[in-house]
């Protein structure tokens, strides 16, 4: 009895094993049995060479090099870049530390121009001056200054400025996962993890820690921060980073982005826009943290 060429050309290894088990024992059984059991027996060998295929096949998708996946990924990345005019969105961040009793928040409305300008207006804030000083102003200002090349170019994930390493695939996601290295020990650069949808090589979600520690008074940080995809585009829609204190404790800062309007270049593809009530009906929650 041989297994059929259909099904020897995509079992693993292992799984090549175990069938040859399956067939050593059917053939001694074979000889002393009649067509109905014979039958059975060819019947019970085929579903537990389909289950072994499907659980390695499980394993092994969707089968594509990491190499391939990561530059399908910047190509996509670039050519949604080059297609997108103009976005506008609104965020709320909100930071907190429990053990200094500090707490602020502000709403933010976001405008982007390609192909690098960005421009942030704060239409509401309440709680501590000091915290919106010391860490709203200052975020605002890097997202600003590193939307601008040559800075962007040298925080984008890419190859250029991380190792990539495979770590499987997340069928629940559906998307390629890596693990990621920075190259240099640039202060805006992180290690971690990515993913990658396998429809559009987008980057779905991404979490770790910064490739620098921010101080000595920061004992670590993790975070996480995730995107949605909106027409033809993908956008942030949260964010949440945690960063473990020495003396002070923990610190955090949330962000919602929400509400997003986008344009996309007139020469390029075209897209259809959403009415208002279709871009983000209910708001979604972003957390970061940052130290007070």
């Amino acid at each position: 009895m041989q297994i059929p060429i259909e099904i020897s050309a995509w079992l693993p290894p292992l799984a090549l094993r175990i069938a040859g088990l399956v067939h050593f024992s059917a053939g001694r059984v074979f000889s002393a049995v009649g067509s109905a059991a014979r039958a059975a027996l060819w019947l019970a060998l085929l579903l537990a060479l389909f289950t072994w295929g499907s659980i390695f096949a499980q394993d092994m998708q969707p089968g594509e090099a990491e190499g391939s996946v990561v530059a399908r990924m910047e190509k996509a990345n670039a050519e949604r870049q080059a297609a997108l005019q103009s976005y506008w969105s609104r965020r709320r961040y909100v930071a907190k530390n429990p053990r200094l009793r500090r707490e602020a928040s502000i709403v933010v409305e976001a405008h982007f121009t390609a192909p690098d300008e960005k421009h942030f207006e704060v239409i509401e804030s309440s709680g501590s001056r000091v915290v919106e000083n010391r860490v709203f102003t200052p975020l605002l200002e890097n997202e600003r200054a590193n939307a601008r090349a040559p800075a962007r170019d040298g925080v984008e994930i890419c190859r250029r400025n991380y190792v990539f390493s495979s770590a499987g695939y997340d069928p629940e996601a559906q998307a390629y996962v890596f693990n990621v290295e920075p190259r240099t020990p640039n202060k805006y650069l992180f290690r971690g993890k990515i993913w990658v949808t396998a429809g559009d090589y987008a980057i779905q979600r991404l979490e770790g820690e910064p490739a620098q520690r921010p101080s000595f008074w920061v004992r670590n940080t993790h975070f996480v921060h995730e995107y949605a995809k909106f027409g033809d585009f993908w956008f942030p829609v949260r964010n949440r980073t945690e960063v473990q204190l020495r003396l002070f404790g923990r610190s955090t800062l949330e962000i919602d982005y929400m509400d997003y309007r986008w344009q996309p270049r007139p020469d390029s593809a075209r897209i259809v826009l959403p009415s208002p009530a279709e871009t983000l009906p209910v708001p979604v929650r972003a957390r970061t943290e940052v130290s007070p």
